[in-house]
């Protein structure tokens, strides 16, 4: 008796005029990351799991699309050099499923994109960075830095930055007092815009 009063029950949420129609359940993770990326996936298990146990047909639409725009979303915000909302250069024969924005990101694609065999994505700056260990027996601090600097804007330049939009971003220095000779470990991020990009 109870199994049926539930079965009544649940029936009479459906008595609208369109209840008995198809519905589609949009889940979008948006820009959360990773943690964002497994609560929509936890949240489309579920709905499954209930769609089955109540007797309604589901199925999946533009689940592998979705995907793959989350899995862009998560590994663009990890490569992300600063908030700003630089461009994110899509090539490939996949680079057409890619949607015209990633996260807040405008998506572009250069001049004969699809001719690659692979899908790719980069964001439009290039990057170089040193990250060593320096002893300040002979040199001065400010020497040092001026020195990681000056070749971690070489390095940008060499994986194909523009030079006069390169910039440095961040530096560390960071006294290392457990070695001998007065030692730093320097981190210098540099960066720029793609050269050849218009």
């Amino acid at each position: 008796m109870q199994v049926v009063i539930e079965h009544l029950e649940f029936q009479r949420m459906f008595s609208g005029r369109a209840d008995n129609s198809n519905a589609f359940l949009d889940i979008q993770s948006g820009a959360g990351g990773t943690e964002a990326q497994d609560w929509s996936e936890m949240l489309l298990r579920m709905y499954l799991r209930w769609s089955e146990a109540n007797g309604f047909d589901a199925e999946l639409i533009e689940a592998s699309v979705s995907r793959m725009q989350e899995m862009l979303s998560v590994v663009v915000e990890r490569m992300r050099l600063s908030p700003e909302p630089i461009p994110v250069i899509v090539v490939g024969g996949g680079s057409i499923l890619v949607k015209d924005q990633i996260g807040d990101l405008p998506v572009k694609r250069p001049e004969n994109h699809a001719v690659a065999n692979a899908v790719g994505a980069a964001i439009a700056q290039i990057s170089g960075e040193i990250d060593r260990v320096y002893a300040l027996t002979e040199q001065t601090r400010d020497n040092v830095l001026n020195e990681a600097k000056a070749e971690a804007i070489e390095k940008a330049v060499e994986a194909g930055a523009k030079r006069d939009t390169v910039e440095i971003v961040d530096v560390e220095d960071v006294p290392l007092a457990y070695l001998p000779g007065n030692a730093t470990r320097v981190r210098v991020k540099a960066v720029g815009d793609l050269d050849g990009l218009s």
